[in-house]
């Protein structure tokens, strides 16, 4: 159907207009940042089709540009276009998570398992607290295989003293799913908790994403 046929009250930009753009669907809101469909299929319908292809804004979040483009009506100006906009939506809530408190190994699951369960590849990532537990800020430290041989003190311990840290705590996925740490992994945490201490900068809890799980060292199980 073409766009030209549907109701104003049915369009999405006039529909914002009316009922408020929190009231819109998923495909909605994505028609209004793509504005234009293709010969066979009107914005609204090439939104739903993207949704449905790539399992829902999740997916669709998850995905790439070159992936983006090999769908039918999809240039690179509007699959930059929507990673834009979804990096937009990463930025404002990495902004929003310095101000959390980490009272738990699930306030590091809560802000960091949703970006890290779905990763193929492993990310270890070092989040800096104040003295108050509140995080200043976190950094990825590498990416891909993780082979802990190559991870060394004076990266992670440089970056907490730039951030002014009084204490860290590692995270990392596994993307296997599984959240159980390796031997690698207790092995590494105990030498990073030993550095820690003597940096006066201590290492108090090292949690691994797993598929809707989670292990923390500092609780000694998976949550």
């Amino acid at each position: 159907m073409s766009l030209s046929l549907l109701k104003d009250s049915e369009k999405p930009r006039e529909k914002a207009q009316v009922e408020g753009i929190e009231n819109l669907s998923d495909h909605e809101l994505i028609a209004i940042i793509l504005n234009t469909g293709t010969s066979n299929q009107n914005v609204i319908e090439l939104s739903l089709s993207l949704l449905i292809k790539f399992g829902g804004l999740k997916g669709l979040m998850l995905t790439n540009i070159h992936d983006l483009c090999k769908v039918k009506g999809i240039k690179k100006a509007k699959a930059i276009k929507l990673m834009a906009v979804f990096e937009i939506a990463k930025r404002v809530s990495k902004k929003d998570a310095y101000k959390l408190k980490v009272l738990s190994g699930e306030s590091i699951y809560k802000l960091l398992g949703p970006k890290l369960r779905y990763e193929e590849q492993e990310h270890f990532i070092v989040v800096f607290l104040d003295t108050r537990n509140q995080i200043i800020s976190y950094k990825t430290i590498s990416k891909g295989g993780l082979d802990y041989s190559l991870l060394h003190p004076r990266d992670v311990f440089r970056e907490a003293v730039k951030s002014n840290a009084s204490k860290i705590i590692f995270v990392h996925n596994h993307p296997s799913g599984d959240a159980t740490p390796s031997s690698s992994d207790i092995l590494t945490t105990q030498q990073f908790m030993e550095l820690g201490e003597k940096m006066g900068i201590p290492l108090i809890d090292h949690i691994i994403i797993g598929d809707g799980h989670f292990y923390s060292f500092k609780s000694g199980k998976v949550t």
